[in-house]
């Protein structure tokens, strides 16, 4: 039993441009119309613009380790043998990881690197500290203006906390 399969043979190129034109017809090529969302329900969804970061992340100086905020040039020659003292509060502030810099500080010696004193008005330091070593500067992760998602772009929960890092608590998407 011969029998035809296809009535007509229709090539790709023509197949694809009636299709096409179906499809631009019936207003199925066209973006979905975009709405203004909580970021934390933007999983999955497309963005309809650009988003930029209103704030830098982290926003402040913060302690990249547990230890004392010190001022570098306090801690140059310290070592295991030749110890260098600072005074608790105008010299060495206590800071946890995270926690911001005190102002006037700009480096954290690592808790490791410190001898507490009898005297608990003093620390001892063992190894001495470059500028900002220890410390996570203002917009390391993120700089206040700085694109973080183009347009079209689809969400995924890492996105999601970019751009609340970033400042942005509401999206235009699709």
């Amino acid at each position: 039993m011969q029998g035809k399969i296809f009535l007509e043979s229709t090539p790709l190129h023509e197949a694809l441009s009636v299709w096409f034109g179906s499809m631009e017809k019936e207003g199925f090529l066209k973006p979905l119309e975009s709405e203004r969302i909580h970021v934390t329900s933007s999983l999955g969804r497309v963005t309809a613009e650009p988003v930029f970061a209103q704030i830098s992340s982290p926003f402040f100086h913060s302690a990249a380790m547990d230890g004392y905020a010190v001022r570098f040039s306090d801690t140059f020659g310290a070592s295991e043998r030749e110890p260098i003292s600072l005074e608790i509060v105008s010299q060495a502030v206590y800071v946890d990881t995270g926690d911001p810099l005190p102002e006037g500080f700009n480096a954290v010696v690592m808790i490791e690197d410190v001898n507490i004193s009898k005297d608990t008005a003093h620390i001892e330091i063992i190894a001495p500290v470059t500028p900002w070593q220890n410390v996570r500067v203002i917009g390391e992760d993120i700089v206040a203006t700085e694109l973080i998602l183009p347009e079209k772009h689809k969400i995924r929960s890492l996105d999601i906390a970019a751009i609340l890092a970033g400042g942005q608590t509401e999206i235009q998407v699709h």
